[in-house]
């Protein structure tokens, strides 16, 4: 935009003194920044996937004798299954509104500091009830997944098997 109007003044003859290197500088830095942010967000969810799958799966481990138990009084796979899902879900609403009620402080905190300085007068921190609500259900999609991959493991267990142990 700002190039366009300079070479357009120009072609008027009209003298200007343009900063066009600097606000492409300005552009190249927030185009490496936004790559870099990118990279450190994909590695998270990577991770974070990483460490729900291990997560459910040691629970599921955990879990083992009272899964072949709830097996043995009549519960069919299906219920183990979904019961499995919908505490993989439940864990993760909790952890979803923990994790934005430190935010929505972090925030404030944030917030109140620039303004205090007067360092800008708009909101630098602020999530949209779209992208909260997308991340609510991103966060869940993920869960189900993850604990869909534990609840398959939870339906192997032989009842028999597992109290054998005891």
């Amino acid at each position: 935009m700002v190039a366009e109007l300079d070479n357009w003044l120009k072609e008027q003859r009209i003298e200007t003194i343009s900063r066009l290197a600097d606000i492409e500088n300005i552009k190249n830095i927030n185009r490496v920044l936004g790559m870099i942010f990118n990279i450190i967000a994909t590695t998270a969810l990577i991770g974070c996937i990483a460490s729900l799958v291990g997560a459910f799966l040691a629970n599921v481990d955990r879990k083992r004798k009272n899964i072949a138990v709830l097996r043995l009084l009549g519960f069919s796979s299906l219920s183990i299954g979904l019961f499995i899902i919908i505490q993989g879900l439940m864990i993760t609403a909790m952890a979803y509104l923990g994790g934005y009620s430190l935010y929505f402080i972090g925030s404030e905190i944030f917030n109140q500091t620039l303004a205090s300085n007067q360092s800008t007068e708009h909101m630098v921190c602020k999530i949209t009830l779209f992208h909260s609500v997308v991340a609510f259900i991103l966060s869940q999609v993920i869960a189900t997944i993850v604990a869909s991959i534990g609840a398959y493991r939870a339906i192997a267990i032989q009842p028999a098997e597992s109290l054998r142990e005891l």
